[in-house]
């Protein structure tokens, strides 16, 4: 890898690093009240995120870099329901919203690198 590639990659570790942690800012502060609906689309809407931010991060980059960022990705998604609020549905509702994140996170981005590329 060269010095430029080592540079994509950490500019894109801290952008989905500050990125995760408003998210789940977010998540824990308003998880009391999502329904399912609410769930399904914050979820499904830090998923597709995820993944369009990785897939763009990895457009001039070798193989390594979108290995690490897919990793970093999933991480990210997952981060969103991590130690939820201790009372019993609030937790429940975090860790859906994360499940969700990873689920539509693992389908986005192998849709982006292996159908639309």
């Amino acid at each position: 890898m060269m010095w430029i590639d080592w540079v994509y990659l950490i500019v894109a570790m801290v952008l989905i690093n500050i990125g995760g942690r408003y998210a789940r800012h977010i998540v824990r502060k308003n998880a009391p009240f999502y329904g399912v609906m609410n769930i399904v689309i914050v979820g499904a809407t830090w998923g597709v995120i995820l993944a369009l931010a990785v897939f763009i991060g990895t457009r001039a980059t070798p193989v390594t870099v979108l290995v690490v960022l897919a990793i970093w990705g999933l991480l990210a998604a997952a981060y969103v329901g991590f130690r939820p609020d201790p009372i019993m549905d609030w937790a429940g509702k975090a860790r859906q919203t994360a499940f969700v994140a990873v689920s539509i996170y693992i389908v986005a981005l192998a849709n982006l690198l292996f159908v639309i590329t």
